[in-house]
């Protein structure tokens, strides 16, 4: 990850857009490096705010930072935006059991599927 991180990073700098921001904030969440992924997908969502994946992310960021109030709030986008991610959708709950954040987030993926 880190190598296609650095790939992003020079894409950003060139020619900064949503999708290489996203690619930097993704890299930096599988890298566990929670501070500069919420900082990239930051930045793509000020380039596009309607990209469910990007406040997928960012609600995992807020999970496994212990920010309940700020995952639900990310949350909210992830449904009214209709990811289509399972694996995402799966994720955010294992990270939500995981932090034992409660069933406040549960009922809502089924509502993604329709």
């Amino acid at each position: 990850y880190e190598s296609s991180k650095t790939t992003y990073l020079k894409a950003c700098q060139i020619f900064p857009s949503c999708s290489s921001w996203i690619g930097v904030g993704v890299n930096c969440y599988k890298l566990k490096n929670y501070e500069d992924a919420e900082q990239a997908l930051c930045e793509a969502n000020i380039l596009n705010n309607k990209i469910p994946e990007v406040w997928a992310y960012l609600t995992l960021i807020a999970l496994k930072s212990n920010k309940k109030i700020e995952a639900e709030k990310c949350y909210k986008y992830v449904i009214k935006l209709k990811l289509k991610n399972e694996v995402l959708l799966n994720e955010i709950m294992q990270v939500q059991k995981e932090n034992n954040f409660g069933d406040t987030m549960t009922h809502v993926p089924k509502m993604a599927q329709h």
